[in-house]
């Protein structure tokens, strides 16, 4: 009962500072605090000092464009030690720090075994100098064991924890702390829904980094339901740190201490701009549209009576195809060059017609511009702007074999074609095309395949135009705040599935906390299809349809931060066990799909169908 008063009043003589409406990862003593900005890198606080300090020297910087100023990379992870407040590790999602000075220098730690350089850092932990947990999203929890400047990491996750959701994804990692005494444990943040686990440790854990191999995760009783993203612990008394409160919990007393704490927030500030954009934006339902299927007179007009049968507002159109072709009648000297258009009349949208009767229904136009996908911009200028092969010192591929089934005879065939996304020439092509666009009356731009290439040898990839210490989530920041220079309408994005799950960036490029600061409209594709089929297993693989888009909308908005609307593509073809189904069957899949959407944070949807064949609609 001592101790519990003893941390009562503990928790009342805290005084937390005022935070920046960016900050996260807020942990403190009482005294001193650290936190993480996305404005300002990593920040100390001390309370004698009044104020906060930026420390960032030896953190990594980014080299985004205009290329002014020396900004701090996005830091995704940050730990403090339970027995050292000076010490503290952090991460910038795919590489390490220390610090044994409270930020005032960094040390970087190079990485051995098990932690692979493609996996997303979400949370770090030092236990001590030389022990150091690391939590991912997506793979799991790795111990990692400290000598020098070299981290070795060992993988802890099992098939059977209970954070694994299936297909191989495990729940993203938070934060992590570690508790002393005689009956050590370790506990885990997990996910966005407030998970917190904990397991039993070896008595000798902080010098051998052995968890007990019996021992299974037990999940924690929460008096609240707010994601957790940081521990802080002094003796028994362990604090859980939301966004917005500090819960405090006694271990000896199994007792959480009545009244939380708040932290003031500075609101975030959203410009008049923005919010006019994203209110143009929201709530927008319709279909996709290929550029052959509007060019005809007949399937376009058959398919704006199917948008207003169902009661939708909305489609989008290619604009710029998956060819890399413009499929209207351009006045860019660049696309007239490299012949980048349909020429032929029968073959182009009159851009003019598809307006006029669009806004005549009351119908939002969305043009959709493929970016960093292009085909004719790969082989211009003798493939300058072309992805390269470091190996073959030629043009980059994912080429792939094939066999004529009647002669029996082998040819290759190239599945895509990809130009540099670090290419300020790459930027400005597709923002003449964005402008013009924007010229002709379109009401909202969305640009897809804004992202590296994912399949192929792509370890044999050379980025040519790529500046020194620029990174992959570097270039695509500095394409749409390139392209925010000279479009005012409001700009969607289409990013995968599985980035807009989890937080992501290492792989192709897609982050999507970054890129929410700059477009309007952020377009998960959350195709069942496209997940691992004993990803979130479900007897019922409709309903399991239903909860990937409801928990993913939701997902995507916290990543988002309400700083644009989340609007998926819904899966309107067949693909995989979705080819076995029947009509009727599909029906209720597509409205699982939509019924997931209106169960989440997500605002409108668009249907898609590279066929246009929406039959399940009819």
């Amino acid at each position: 009962f001592a101790m519990l008063i003893s941390a009562v009043r503990l928790t009342a003589e805290n005084i937390y500072p005022l935070l920046d409406s960016d900050v996260s990862r807020y942990t403190a003593n009482g005294r001193e605090g650290y936190a993480v900005s996305d404005s300002n890198g990593f920040l100390y606080y001390n309370q004698q000092a009044g104020g906060w300090f930026a420390r960032n020297y030896g953190l990594p910087r980014k080299v985004v464009y205009p290329f002014s100023g020396n900004p701090v990379r996005h830091i995704t992870a940050c730990g403090v030690s339970p027995g050292n407040f000076a010490l503290v590790a952090a991460s910038d999602g795919q590489d390490f720090f220390l610090t044994d000075d409270r930020g005032i220098t960094w040390k970087q730690l190079n990485s051995t075994g098990a932690l692979a350089r493609s996996y997303f850092i979400t949370a770090v932990f030092p236990v001590n100098e030389k022990l150091i947990l690391c939590g991912t999203s997506g793979q799991g929890i790795y111990v990692g064991r400290i000598s020098g400047t070299t981290v070795r990491w060992e993988s802890v996750s099992r098939y059977r924890d209970p954070y694994y959701l299936g297909g191989g994804s495990f729940e993203q990692v938070n934060a992590f702390w570690v508790t002393g005494g005689v009956r050590p444990e370790l506990i885990a943040a997990f996910g966005f829904e407030g998970g917190v686990y904990e397991r039993a440790l070896t008595k000798d854990f902080e010098a051998t980094g052995r968890l007990l191999p019996e021992s299974d995760w037990s999940r924690m009783s929460l008096p609240f339901a707010d994601e957790v993203n940081a521990f802080y612990g002094e003796g028994s008394l362990i604090q859980f740190y939301t966004d917005s409160r500090v819960y405090s919990y006694h271990r000896l007393t199994d007792s959480w201490i009545p009244e939380p704490q708040p932290l003031d927030r500075k609101e975030a500030v959203v410009s008049v701009e923005k919010r006019v954009r994203m209110d143009k934006a929201r709530d927008r339902e319709g279909i996709y549209i290929r550029w052959d299927r509007a060019a005809s007179t007949t399937h376009y007009n058959r398919l704006l009576d199917l948008i207003e049968a169902q009661g939708y507002n909305s489609f989008v159109v290619d604009m710029k195809n998956d060819a890399g072709m413009l499929t209207y009648a351009t006045q860019i000297p660049q696309v007239l060059e490299m012949d980048a258009w349909y020429e032929t009349k029968s073959r182009q949208i009159d851009i003019a017609v598809l307006l006029r009767e669009a806004h005549q229904r009351g119908i939002h136009v969305i043009a959709r511009v493929v970016v960093f996908k292009d085909k004719q911009l790969y082989r211009y200028k003798d493939y300058q702007y072309a992805a390269w092969d470091r190996e073959s010192g030629r043009p980059w591929g994912n080429v792939l074999t094939r066999t004529n089934d009647a002669t029996g005879e082998s040819y290759k065939v190239q599945l895509e074609y990809w130009v540099d996304p670090f290419s300020q020439e790459v930027w400005e092509y597709n923002r003449q095309i964005a402008v013009e666009l924007q010229t002709l009356g379109f009401d909202e731009i969305q640009f897809d395949y804004i992202r590296f290439p994912s399949d192929g040898p792509l370890d044999r990839i050379q980025w040519r135009h790529r500046r020194e210490g620029m990174s992959r989530t570097d270039a695509l920041e500095s394409f749409l705040r390139y392209i925010r220079e000279e479009v005012t309408l409001p700009v969607s994005t289409d990013l995968y599935g599985y980035q807009s799950y989890f937080r992501m960036g290492n792989w192709i490029g897609q982050n999507i906390e970054l890129i929410s600061h700059y477009v309007d409209v952020i377009s998960p594709m959350y195709y069942p299809s496209h997940f691992a089929e004993s990803f979130l297993p479900n007897e019922d693989y409709t309903f399991r349809s239903r909860e990937i888009y409801r928990t993913g909308s939701d997902r995507a908005y916290s990543m988002a931060g309400g700083r644009c609307v989340i609007r998926p593509y819904v899966q309107a073809f067949l693909l995989g066990d979705e080819k076995e189904m029947q009509p009727d069957e599909y029906r209720r899949y597509l409205d699982r799909q939509l019924e997931g959407v209106g169960m989440s944070a997500g605002s409108g949807f668009t249907l898609w169908n590279n066929s246009n064949y929406y039959y399940m609609l009819d």
